[in-house]
């Protein structure tokens, strides 16, 4: 029993260090907003509460604000580490089709746009965000695929050196 815990572990080990710097922001992403949904959900919607949109709608923008927070985080790392252009339009495609979402679900609940099937099996267990965030996350990991990242202080000198011998 024990080897197969520890082969999960180190082949999942192997796996995630074989990953560019790319596809770990990426998995990064997309486990922070999943982890938040799930323990928002179960810290701030009791199992015997009503599933309605009145009891949803605090649910909702906890989690909203949560995954706003995870996506500044996210910026910041690709500002800092990642060149990001205006070549890079798969990027603020997400960025425009994370905020419809947000906006669209917080919408739907505030307005009781949604079918009542859709309030008690998808919404309470916060499943329509779970797909939602599914879909973005895999759509967010191939927008960053392609982005080169910046070059370390260290790293532009010696490109500069090698350079220079390449023209002598």
């Amino acid at each position: 029993m024990n080897s197969f815990y520890y082969s999960v572990v180190f082949n999942g080990g192997k796996i995630i260090m074989s990953m560019s710097k790319q596809e770990k922001l990426g998995v990064m992403n997309f486990m922070l907003d999943i982890l938040v949904i799930i323990t928002l959900k179960y810290f701030f919607l009791p199992a015997d509460m009503a599933v309605t949109s009145e009891n949803l709608l605090p649910l909702a923008g906890y989690i909203i604000i949560a995954l706003v927070a995870i996506n500044v985080v996210v910026w910041f790392i690709l500002l800092r580490y990642f060149q990001i252009s205006k070549k890079n339009t798969w990027l603020f495609v997400y960025e425009i089709l994370f905020v419809l979402s947000l906006i669209v679900l917080y919408g739907g609940l505030y307005f009781n746009l949604f079918p009542e099937m859709i309030l008690k099996h998808l919404l309470s267990g916060v499943g329509l965000f779970l797909i939602v965030q599914l879909i973005l996350g895999v759509f967010f990991s191939y927008s960053i695929f392609g982005i080169p990242l910046k070059p370390t202080p260290g790293q532009s000198k010696a490109k500069a050196n090698s350079q220079k011998r390449a023209k002598e």
